[in-house]
């Protein structure tokens, strides 16, 4: 599967959004969705501090990591991706992708440093690669349509 995905010859769009803008996307999605169950677990502990054990971190990393899942499956666009000025697009169509396209595109985050490994690598996550979706500059894309007009 890997020499698969790092040999992948599929059609890149001239407006691709770089590492740089997909990293800072990644950091503010994270930071975001890191805050919610942060608060939750906060709360709940100062109401009651027996529950300061690990079920409760736990249930915080599960709500944290759907929220990470579930992040992109409106319109495509997380609040990182907003910021970014960056959009997921299928490839070869350039619509944006079904909100369970979306939603599976996410699921390889599961195997989080593997899933960052792929994406140092072959420029495109596992996510990406399976969903044939990939990520464009969307001030590139409005600068590349004007200049076919």
């Amino acid at each position: 599967m890997v020499v698969w995905i790092l040999s992948d010859k599929e059609d890149h769009l001239p407006n691709k959004a770089s590492l740089r803008k997909r990293s800072k996307a990644f950091l503010i999605d994270a930071f975001v969705t890191g805050i919610i169950p942060s608060f939750t677990v906060w709360i709940l502990t100062t109401m009651n501090p027996s529950l300061i054990e690990y079920p409760l971190n736990s249930l915080g990393y599960s709500v944290w990591l759907f929220l990470m899942i579930i992040r992109d499956s409106v319109k495509s666009l997380s609040l990182g991706k907003r910021f970014a000025y960056i959009k997921i697009v299928e490839i070869g169509r350039v619509d944006i992708p079904s909100f369970w396209k979306s939603f599976l595109r996410n699921i390889p985050l599961i195997v989080f440093p593997i899933d960052m490994l792929v994406t140092l690598l072959a420029g495109r996550s596992i996510g990406d690669h399976m969903m044939k979706t990939d990520i464009i500059d969307t001030r590139a894309e409005e600068k590349y349509l004007l200049r076919r007009k």
